[in-house]
């Protein structure tokens, strides 16, 4: 069911009655010179069909009244309310269409301040935007006492925010993920810093959203118009108008101390668009089942593929008592170990299994060869005196964790490279999916960048290296990302939550779980597990379990046998009830949105359908066992007034 669009798509551009109107297969955009040449409207197609945007997307100067006798009052001079901008449209020096808006800063008179603006809306592959705003001092004023470079205000009805903090808020080892947000719930200040956030989702769960991040290079709004660190306003607001997002590298507003704009001062950031696909369409038929070292059997494989698992994750970067594949070594096994390893993946292929490899975006095994000679120039540096962070396991450790912003990229898709061109692997799978905070001084110009940049250009080289028919497997725990997910054919969340006090109910999950429909997701469900002083240890009640699987096949979202092998199995029974069927052909229901009535609030159902054909999956999600009625109560269009069937 889910028709995955991974070539670049590059957007259309065309002037359509004044305006500039970009045009891609998920979404249209509209720059409108009358309000500053900035984006006036940004519709999905697959999305709620209405414009996100409740205002343009705009910038603005403050100024204080000089004059004693006044009230007080702030005077601020927007870019919006240039109602005759210069819009181009053209290719950027990387190759991609942007439009580019200038004017200048004018208040709501039309009066401007002798400060001009720039715009640069660079459209580049898979829903990614660099957006460039130059503040440009022509000739400039000394009395600005507030610089907001992006202003975003969204429609009402959006459901949650996630926003990962600027690193000097973060503290610890830096790789502190973010905050989620119930913008249902929230009135008012939603996230506020003196610091850039390095991320900002705002969506509504099952429809649409969008995404800001920072560059890799957070000089520019760190320290871009005063040599201290946190003199900034970063808000993000809600309320029944809708959501706002305001980002100022300088705000003093209220104390009334100014800052001179002068010359020219650059905002990049980078915006993502998420190529929505009918949600309907996203149920997660690539049944999937990791495996490591410890070889498994040909007949075991075959037990697998007859329950209608189609993927096969090869995961094996720790064991505490056999070989494993230390990140950055290849070949990862000696000579009986690298057979096993290509009989796996014949067999997967013989059986019409596909097979990806596990591979860490960060972390690199200090006993690989090129650690001791490169660790510390690529290292994910928390302070200068600190050492490399690493993740420790059992006895050992996964490895040292690295900075994409420094020749480790290169050595990764370096490294990628052998193992596609040495075994017939159909794809990757990554973990670690996520730009990471650092400190190293020889990696960036400021005190503090990321590796967002690099990120992005990675997951793109690897979606181009493995071509259209590769599968590109994503690990997006507790780090969403849009771009990322405009990517790959397959993620996997939900290991940030997981445990024995899991929601697993239908309109239960975390926001990530119930995401803007862009990939089929699956769900870590290691619900089983408990964390005692011995290690992890299994600890679940059959019933319970069985809940916890059936809570994820309800929502389209199968999980993993990632667990102990009692919960494997149930995971492989519960796949075998779709063995056989083409799921593919179905258009799938999930069960929040109720397309059948169950009469029992602990039972739930979904539904496939297609023409001349139902397939309805009930579960139980309680204690006690139940008789019912199902009704095509909701959503009959969907699903069909059918027949009430008993169960």
């Amino acid at each position: 069911m889910h028709e995955r669009l991974t070539d670049a798509q590059q957007p259309t551009i065309q002037r359509v009655a004044g305006r500039v109107r970009v045009h891609s297969p998920f979404w249209t955009i509209e720059h409108d010179p009358a309000h500053g040449g900035a984006w006036t409207s940004l519709v999905f197609t697959h999305g709620s069909g209405s414009n996100l945007l409740r205002a343009p997307v705009s910038s603005a100067i403050k100024f204080a009244f000089a004059d004693p006798e006044s009230d007080g009052a702030f005077t601020i001079y927007h870019e919006r309310n240039e109602h005759a901008a210069v819009l181009s449209v053209g290719t950027s020096e990387a190759g991609h269409p942007q439009v580019v808006a200038e004017g200048s800063y004018r208040d709501e008179a039309g009066a401007t301040c002798a400060v001009r603006f720039r715009r640069t809306t660079e459209y580049r592959p898979h829903g990614l935007v660099h957006a460039t705003l130059d503040v440009i001092g022509d000739p400039g004023r000394d009395d600005v006492v507030e610089v907001c470079a992006f202003d975003l205000a969204l429609r009402p009805g959006l459901s949650d925010s996630f926003v990962r903090p600027h690193p000097s808020q973060i503290g610890g080892d830096l790789l502190g993920w973010g905050k989620w947000q119930d913008l249902r719930t929230t009135s008012g200040t939603a996230f506020q810093s003196p610091c850039a956030p390095l991320y900002v989702l705002c969506m509504e769960r099952g429809v649409e959203g969008i995404e800001v991040s920072m560059p890799s290079e957070l000089h520019a709004w760190d320290r871009g118009l005063k040599p201290d660190l946190g003199l900034g306003l970063y808000h993000l607001a809600h309320g029944p108008d809708g959501t706002a997002l305001q980002l100022s590298p300088y705000c003093m507003a209220y104390r009334r101390r100014p800052v001179s704009v002068r010359g020219t001062t650059s905002f990049p950031l980078r915006i993502a668009l998420p190529a929505i696909k009918p949600r309907e369409q996203l149920f997660s038929t690539m049944f999937h089942a990791g495996i490591g070292s410890r070889w498994i059997s040909d007949a075991q494989l075959g037990e697998w593929a007859s329950a209608g698992v189609r993927l096969i994750r090869f995961h094996n970067d720790y064991r505490e008592n056999g070989p494993f594949w230390h990140d950055g070594v290849y070949p990862p096994y000696d000579a009986d170990g690298m057979r096993e390893l290509r009989r796996i993946i014949d067999t997967c292929h013989r059986l019409g299994m596909r097979i990806v490899p596990y591979v860490s975006l960060k972390e690199f095994h200090p006993e690989a060869p090129g650690y001791a000679e490169n660790h510390r120039a690529w290292m994910h540096m928390v302070a200068p005196s600190v050492d490399v962070i690493h993740t420790f396991m059992g006895s050992g450790e996964y490895g040292g964790v690295m900075c994409m912003r420094s020749s480790w990229k290169e050595f990764r898709q370096r490294a990628i490279d052998i193992m596609l061109n040495d075994l017939p692997w159909d794809g990757l799978y990554f973990d670690w999916t996520t730009p990471h905070p650092c400190k190293h001084p020889d990696h960036a110009v400021g005190e503090w960048h990321s590796d967002n940049d690099e990120f992005h250009e990675f997951l793109l080289w690897c979606r181009t290296r493995i071509g259209r028919d590769g599968y590109l497997f994503l690990h997006l725990s507790g780090t969403p990302s849009l771009v990322a997910e405009n990517l790959c054919d397959l993620a996997s969340v939900n290991e940030d939550a997981y445990g024995p006090n899991m929601a697993y109910r239908p309109g239960e999950h975390r926001p990530q779980c119930d995401f803007i429909p862009i990939v089929p997701h699956q769900l870590i469900a290691n619900v089983g597990v408990e964390d005692t002083p011995a290690g992890l240890v299994p600890r679940y009640e059959d019933r319970r379990a069985h809940a916890i699987i059936a809570g994820c096949f309800l929502q389209g979202k199968p999980t993993n046998t990632d667990n102990a092998p009692g919960f494997a199995r149930m995971v492989l029974a519960e796949m075998r009830l779709f063995a056989g069927l083409d799921l593919n052909s179905y258009a799938f229901h999930q069960a929040s949105d109720r397309p059948l009535e169950t009469g029992c609030a602990d039972v739930y159902a979904a539904a496939f359908t297609a023409r001349g054909r139902l397939l309805i999956y009930v579960a139980n999600q309680g204690d006690a066992e139940h008789a019912g009625v199902l009704r095509f109560a909701r959503a009959p269009e969907l699903v069909g007034a059918g027949p009430t069937l008993r169960c």
